[in-house]
């Protein structure tokens, strides 16, 4: 039950590079069975297992809830809340700006920093990053696997070259195509990708960093052609904050959800042009 569950999230267990056989560990002998039959397990004991199994297991399962809930945009990118970039899988959105005060996508972001985000599936495809060239400029691109584990080097303080580079998954067997800078291997199939890039308080700064922003992308490796992309992320469509009832009485507060409410899928199957005449 525990391998189902584990699959169905994807998740690979670390140091399992072949099959291993339910129940055993390499070079360890048998899993255990469980308690001692007779063991008398206290309140504070059990309460104490569920705590570590929590923080253990929250990672995983926040990754795959916004997998599962951001899986059904396919084709444009949106701004929840105006504030939150949501785009397919294996893509990623860019704000063009600091974050806003109203949102809650990111806890505690930094002040002085552009963000962007995407969920990764790398079960699908190995996915493309598109790096630009930042000069002296501050970025870094953290790539997460579920268990919300760096593991990539993309940035500024790792000397990264302008250019593509590869996030592959556990099972990933091709091979990376000429033009690629570096591969680098997630050991779950779902992550995420936040690229982050400083901005100077100025207006001048703001202007002078959106060439660079729109040079930053993400997408299947069956796209890759070797040519730098480009992608406006001034004019995203604008879905609405789903309101949600909070169960301990005290009203209702907005919330990010991705799920598709019905105005969302409104707007999301409307033409680019119609839905920009509502807004």
């Amino acid at each position: 039950m525990l391998a189902s569950l584990f699959d169905l999230l994807g998740i690979r267990l670390r140091g399992t590079d072949v099959p291993v056989p339910i129940g055993e560990t390499r070079g360890r002998g048998p899993m255990p069975t469980g308690p001692v039959p007779g063991s008398k397990l206290t309140p504070e004991f059990v309460q104490a297992v569920g705590r570590f199994a929590c923080l253990w297991a929250w990672p995983l399962v926040n990754v795959y809830n916004r997998y599962w809930t951001q899986d059904w945009v396919k084709i444009r990118t949106y701004l929840v809340g105006g504030v939150a970039p949501v785009a397919p899988i294996n893509r990623l959105g860019m704000l063009v700006g600091y974050n806003q005060p109203g949102q809650r996508y990111i806890t505690c972001p930094s002040q002085d920093l552009i963000y962007g985000f995407g969920v990764l599936d790398l079960s699908r495809d190995a996915v493309v990053l598109q790096v630009p060239d930042f000069g002296t400029r501050f970025f870094v691109f953290q790539a997460t696997d579920q268990r919300t584990d760096a593991f990539s080097a993309i940035g500024s303080m790792y000397g990264s070259k302008p250019g593509f580079y590869l996030l592959a998954g556990p099972d990933w067997t091709g091979r990376a195509p000429a033009g690629i800078e570096a591969t680098f291997r997630a050991s779950t199939k779902l992550g995420c990708i936040i690229p982050r890039v400083f901005q100077a308080d100025d207006a001048a700064d703001h202007q002078a960093v959106q060439p660079l922003i729109r040079q930053i992308v993400a997408y299947p490796l069956a796209e890759f052609d070797g040519t730098m992309k480009e992608k406006d992320w001034s004019d995203l469509p604008i879905l609405p904050w789903k309101r949600s009832a909070m169960k301990n009485g005290a009203g209702s507060v907005r919330r990010l959800s991705l799920k598709p409410c019905r105005r969302c899928s409104t707007l999301a199957r409307r033409s680019p042009a119609r839905r920009r005449s509502t807004r």
